[in-house]
């Protein structure tokens, strides 16, 4: 099937706002007896052990944090400041831990489907139908213990295949976001007539933890500055342009979801509510101001 790219024409966002902000939490797992290896580089969250058949606890205890202590603690962060923010959940995160989950869904967070571990990538399944029943287990496990419908996808570190586009249009999906081809929202349309929403993980990619805290060893501070410098960048570059602009805000789990890095998001956080020109939404609600503004929400569905 072939996809193509339709950008939205003056894209704005709701109530007139310059800016949005996207907050969000991940929340990862990886598989059983597994440790994240080289997505962890440094000393933060691996022990060093380089054997390969020997475990590195260290890092698995490291990551288990995240299910422990850290996602709840970002939640209550979101949830004191009065805000909603997207959750990235693997499916193997939701069966260890549903009673978090559970209520990080009542608290009226956005739940997003990325994949059912850290560990299995998108782009490593051998064949299409491999990377759909990912997606269903993932879909169906989020469903099960949240009563929540996924709308949205992110692969683990935003690795699509081919497929991935068309298999989300397949299982009723609104909006992934692999794509870090663009800094604001557009449409993705099959030649069938059906869309997905790309809200690009990567519209400013300094503002993670985990490339600010782990991969470049920055402080928390420079989380805040890097986020609060590119919104008042993107305030005035509206006032010049009349282009709006989008900025996101991640956590995870096991990284900021410690004491050292909550403030941090917290911190970022109330920054962006100072504003009344700012719109704070999770990834869910601007795919659909996006199908609204385009007209596309009757495009959205499975195939036929």
């Amino acid at each position: 099937m072939n996809i193509t790219r339709r950008t939205i024409s003056e894209l704005k966002w709701p109530g007139g706002a310059k800016v949005c902000v996207t907050p969000s939490i991940v929340f990862e797992t990886w598989s059983k007896g597994v440790a994240p290896g080289t997505n962890a580089p440094g000393g933060f969250i691996g022990g060093g052990v380089t054997v390969s058949d020997v475990r590195d606890l260290r890092a698995e205890k490291m990551i288990e944090f995240g299910g422990n202590v850290g996602a709840t603690r970002l939640s209550e962060v979101l949830e004191r400041e009065g805000l909603r923010g997207s959750v990235l959940l693997n499916g193997r995160a939701v069966e260890e831990y549903p009673d978090v989950v559970r209520e990080m869904a009542e608290a009226g967070h956005e739940m997003v489907g990325h994949s059912f571990a850290q560990d299995i990538s998108t782009y490593r399944f051998a064949t299409p139908e491999a990377e759909r029943e990912n997606i269903r287990k993932t879909t169906e496990i989020i469903r099960d213990v949240t009563g929540v419908t996924a709308t949205g996808w992110i692969s683990p570190r935003a690795t699509p295949s081919e497929f991935t586009a068309e298999l989300l249009m397949d299982e009723g999906y609104e909006w992934f976001g692999d794509y870090p081809d663009d800094e604001l929202p557009y449409l993705l349309e099959a030649d069938d007539g059906r869309v997905l929403v790309s809200v690009p993980y990567s519209a400013t990619p300094g503002v993670n933890d985990y490339e600010t805290g782990v991969i470049q060893g920055g402080f928390p501070s420079d989380y805040v500055e890097q986020f609060s410098r590119t919104l008042d960048y993107l305030r005035e570059e509206y006032e010049v342009t009349g282009r709006v602009g989008m900025v996101r805000a991640s956590v995870h789990a096991h990284v900021y979801g410690r004491a050292f890095g909550r403030w941090a998001f917290r911190d970022a956080m109330r920054y962006a509510k100072g504003f009344d020109d700012v719109w704070i939404a999770t990834r869910g609600e601007i795919a659909k101001a996006v199908l609204e503004q385009a007209g596309a929400r009757d495009k959205l569905g499975s195939a036929t």
